[in-house]
């Protein structure tokens, strides 16, 4: 993900001069709830109107982005993802509009991490564990597991769980926390014989 580190500072230094607010979600929100893992691009959510449309674009272009009007307002439109690509790196970012509760729920969750000499808004903790869920590959569920494991002091439980009955993955929450007892318990019987 270090490669990628130029990429995200640029996006978040070009979003800092706008006034739309925006969410980091995939990879780098992983990373910063403790699950460092390769990715190639950045994913974001940004609550995008029509009517932003020419000044961001404008001023990615000017942070060395390549971005055309029409794609972002193609995907609004169809509620889709678009690219934006960077004209320094092969890497890229991949937005999605507020396109309903799900989006809209990531957004208002989200937090700022620091890393480095900067910040970055990333999906909250239980947002990012139940989307997880509800995404449900096998990556996405490893994902979920070492997260909850890492911060099993930090979650909050009732919200997480109404998150989950909110999108229909409690059975899979149920099933993620039995695993991550065993986990836990695992890991303590080491320690012991240690």
């Amino acid at each position: 993900m270090i490669d990628l580190e130029p990429l995200l500072r640029k996006f978040v230094k070009a979003m800092g001069t706008l006034n739309i607010p925006y969410v980091i979600v995939g990879g780098f929100a992983i990373a910063g709830w403790g699950r460092p893992r390769a990715t190639r691009d950045v994913d974001v959510i940004i609550q995008l109107r029509v009517n932003d449309i020419p000044e961001f674009v404008s001023t990615l272009r000017k942070a060395s982005f390549s971005i055309k009007p029409d794609d972002v307002r193609d995907a609004l439109y169809h509620k889709e993802h678009f690219s934006i690509f960077n004209t320094e790196t092969v890497f890229h970012v991949d937005a999605k509009g507020v396109c309903g509760k799900s989006e809209a729920r990531t957004l208002k969750s989200r937090v700022f991490m620091k890393f480095l000499d900067y910040e970055f808004p990333i999906s909250g903790l239980e947002d990012t564990i139940a989307n997880k869920l509800r995404f449900g590959r096998e990556q996405d569920l490893e994902d979920a597991l070492a997260i909850l494991v890492r911060n099993r002091g930090t979650v909050n439980n009732r919200r997480l769980e109404a998150l989950c009955a909110e999108i229909g993955v409690v059975g899979e929450l149920r099933a993620l926390d039995r695993k991550a007892k065993r986990f836990e318990e695992a890991e303590a019987r080491s320690d012991r014989q240690r």
